[in-house]
């Protein structure tokens, strides 16, 4: 299949103005092979002018032989068929080119020019002779051109006399005169000011103004009642307080339910804020200036928090206390009824809790010394420990020597151990803490010395299981 370019919807071949316009379009393209070869030979080609850009009606079809030199050619549509397409609406033309039977795509709009063919119904009306007299115009054309109707401007009439409306003076006027607006019923814009003090009794029609002294300002308060929750105590320069309990919604001088920084509020009263609000800045319980946290309790006292917030009558939550007298503070859980403690977690279940330090790695996690003052410490298989110290029948029936031979992280799993060639114990183990394979070699038969530790394999999770021999040459064998 070829492809062609349009270069040029070139316009209508024209002609005088009194003369009949030809039917006629100028167009010209660029045409290739489908490998973008130029094309230098002369081609039969099919055009047709459409009233949509796809499907639609045929409105003209002509077929010519083209001579395309380079690529380019140049032909005039209507030469070989009469072209009585009236451009009154859009047209699209469709090029085929032999021996191609189907139309190459895109079909082209036809722009601009062509619709000059419209012009012709003009030159209908000045060729038919059926025009206007002079000064006349024509009320209609019909679709041959013709005058439908001819008719006389309105025009060239003289104004004989103005009347002035309301709100206007000078009328009436039969000549010449002016008309200016009635200053009697016309309020011209206010030109003057009061000062402090004062007020605008009346307005001149000139705009200025007429002052009088208010006599309502520059007084002297004598009494200021308040209400609920202000109280005050009288007089000419009264105090104002806030008193008893104060709804959030009734502090003076406090927007959309935001208690300002700026805002000191002191009662020994109750305070109750209900709803939602946002407490701007640090709130003080007690704490006059509370600039320390977001809030600042001062004095002994309980901070309790329980799943109705802090609602009087709950029965169980949990407590923060202070006592300003030990200097100690504590954090429990506590049933208000029966006054009996509960139980209290310090964080949800697959949490850890951290004592000094911000990276627990464990459940608990101590960055200090860890104190037992009775009860001693319970471990996993149930057993309770009180002291740290080992006492001889219990753990050492036999009495014989234990020596902690290697106590740094959780050593000792999966021993092997044998008699060097001197002797002394050669004991290979498991290093958990690092995952390390590491062989001790005492000093003395009762490795009460600084024996010797060694990492024999750190290289992956190793040293599990282990058995150790001597070999032939009486060094130590490790599987």
């Amino acid at each position: 299949m070829r492809s062609i370019l349009l270069l040029l919807a070139a316009a209508l071949c024209c002609g005088s103005v009194r003369a009949a316009v030809p039917h006629q379009i100028n167009y010209q393209g660029y045409l290739t092979n489908p490998g973008g070869t130029p094309v230098n030979t002369s081609v039969s080609m099919t055009f047709k002018l459409w009233d949509q850009l796809t499907n639609g009606n045929v409105l003209h079809t002509e077929t010519q032989s083209v001579t395309v030199t380079n690529g380019v050619f140049n032909v005039v549509l209507g030469t070989a068929a009469t072209l009585n397409a009236q451009f009154d609406i859009p047209y699209f033309l469709g090029v085929t080119v032999a021996p191609d039977v189907v139309e190459m795509a895109p079909r082209q709009a036809v722009v601009a020019s062509p619709y000059a063919i419209r012009s012709a119904t003009t030159e209908a009306l000045a060729a038919n002779g059926t025009n206007c007299a002079p000064g006349q115009f024509a009320t209609g054309v019909d679709a041959q051109g013709n005058a439908e109707g001819c008719a006389a401007p309105v025009s060239g009439g003289t104004v004989t006399s103005i009347t002035a409306g309301t709100g206007l003076s000078g009328g009436t006027i039969t000549t010449t005169g002016t008309i200016a607006a009635d200053a009697t019923y016309l309020q011209r814009r206010v030109s003057g000011s009061c000062t402090v003090g004062s007020y605008i009794r009346a307005i001149a029609l000139d705009g200025t103004v007429t002052c009088a002294t208010d006599a309502n300002s520059g007084g002297t308060v004598t009494n200021v009642t308040a209400s609920s929750p202000l109280a005050s105590s009288g007089g000419t320069t009264p105090n104002l307080a806030l008193t008893g309990v104060v709804p959030l919604a009734n502090i003076p001088d406090l927007g959309a339910g935001y208690v300002r920084n700026t805002a000191t509020l002191q009662n020994p009263g109750t305070f109750n804020i209900s709803g939602n609000g946002l407490i701007g800045g640090n709130l003080g319980v007690g704490a006059v200036n509370p600039a320390v946290t977001r809030l600042d309790v001062a004095g002994s006292g309980w901070f309790r928090a329980d799943a109705n917030g802090l609602a009087a009558s709950a029965a169980q939550g949990v407590r923060v206390f202070y006592d300003t007298f030990s200097g100690t503070g504590s954090v429990f859980a506590y049933d208000y009824g029966t006054l009996n403690p509960l139980n209290l977690t310090l964080q949800s279940p697959g949490g850890n809790v951290g004592i000094g330090t911000t990276t627990a790695g464990s459940k608990l996690t101590v960055a200090g010394k860890i104190e037992s003052t009775s009860g001693g410490v319970k471990f996993p298989d149930g057993t309770t420990q009180a002291t740290a110290a080992l006492v001889p029948y219990a753990f050492n029936p036999l009495g014989n020597t234990l020596t902690t031979v290697d106590g740094a992280g959780s050593v000792g799993q999966f021993t092997s151990i044998t008699l060097g060639a001197d002797g002394l114990p050669v004991i290979s183990y498991f290093d958990s803490t690092n995952g390390d394979l590491k062989v001790a070699k005492c000093v003395n038969a009762a490795c009460t010395g600084a024996s010797t530790l060694t990492t024999v394999d750190s290289a992956g999770f190793v040293g599990q299981y282990t058995s150790i021999t001597l070999g032939a040459d009486g060094l130590p064998v490790i599987s």
